[in-house]
């Protein structure tokens, strides 16, 4: 499957297309804000890192034991340490160190729940699932399951992968 040639933007969950609905300017920035976070801090620190927003397929299929079909697409996910074939034209096929999904009313259980799972399946060690609307993240830290925060975002929050410093005060009002 080739997803640059596929017009609609979709997931593959649990071997279900879920289709991608447009995303709003508040989520773009926010979605924005946390990926040039990481970028500066990746290239202050010459890490061998890349960070990839919205629309970039993840594989995750291929690292579960039952079935190869699953992809998401995270609305940023930071890859370390990529070998040649981990990056590919259709996606990322190697396990992000951090992931962050930005939820709405319409994608707040497949992130708490199908995506919070697969991600804690295939290794994922941080997970962020972000609630504009609340003003809030979980922060989901990864051990034999994960360890779970929730933090307002009144004030800056540091990743605990990259000790990342993200301050969404401005854009969240």
């Amino acid at each position: 499957m080739n997803l640059l040639l596929d017009e609609e933007k979709y997931e593959i969950i649990a071997g279900i297309k879920v289709i991608k609905c447009y995303t709003t300017p508040l989520h773009n920035e926010i979605v924005s804000e946390i990926g040039s976070k990481f970028r500066d801090k990746i290239r202050a620190e010459k890490k061998s890192c890349k960070v990839f927003q919205e629309n970039v397929a993840l594989y995750c299929g291929e690292f579960k034991k039952k079935d190869n079909s699953d992809f998401y697409m995270p609305d940023v996910m930071v890859l370390c340490d990529a070998k040649e074939n981990d990056i590919r034209e259709d996606g990322v096929h190697k396990v992000p160190i951090f992931v962050c999904e930005v939820i709405s009313s319409s994608t707040a259980l497949i992130d708490f729940n199908q995506k919070k799972r697969t991600y804690l399946e295939i290794g994922v060690e941080e997970y962020w699932i972000l609630d504009p609307e609340k003003k809030q993240v979980t922060i989901h830290l990864l051990d034999e399951h994960y360890l779970s925060e929730l933090v307002n975002l009144d004030h800056p929050v540091r990743t605990k992968t990259e000790n990342v410093e993200i301050d969404l005060r401005n854009i969240l009002g």
